[in-house]
């Protein structure tokens, strides 16, 4: 007599699909750099900002201009989960009058962003965290929302 174990459809498809999506995920995005160009122009075209050109140097370990030909590793979905926690932080911090809450969220923010520059993004969106769960538990009742 054999035993058989069952497997549900959907564990499965869902199984397949979380593969797919981590195999799809897995390959770090790079880009080659061409004749002329810098690295402060890829932060802007890539990143939305040339001054993450100091990023790109941390997360590919360069310490001077690479050439071209080099290949330019490029960060991923940590890279935006940071940088939409330290804007949530900062958006926290607009809502708070409170100086000495105010400055500890201040310094969290600004150590949060130098690890965005160092590429440790995991880093950088835990410390942004923390600076907004700070902000978070003194936020007055009524909020002042800006759209920028």
């Amino acid at each position: 007599m054999s035993s058989r174990t069952s497997v549900p459809r959907w564990t499965t498809a869902s199984l397949i699909a979380a593969m797919v999506l981590v195999l799809c995920g897995a390959a770090p995005r790079e880009i080659e750099l061409k004749p002329g160009e810098t690295l402060p122009a890829i932060a802007r075209r890539e990143l939305g900002d040339a001054n993450a050109a100091a990023e790109l140097r941390a997360l590919n370990g360069l310490t001077g201009d690479p050439r071209a030909g080099a290949r330019i590793r490029l960060p991923g979905e940590e890279r935006d989960r940071a940088v939409r926690a330290i804007a949530a932080a900062r958006n926290a911090l607009r809502q708070i009058d409170s100086a000495e809450i105010r400055a500890e969220a201040e310094r969290k923010i600004l150590t949060a962003e130098q690890h965005l520059a160092a590429a440790r993004y995991p880093n950088a969106a835990s410390t942004a965290d923390a600076a907004w769960k700070l902000l978070s538990t003194r936020a007055p009742e009524q909020t002042r929302f800006t759209v920028a």
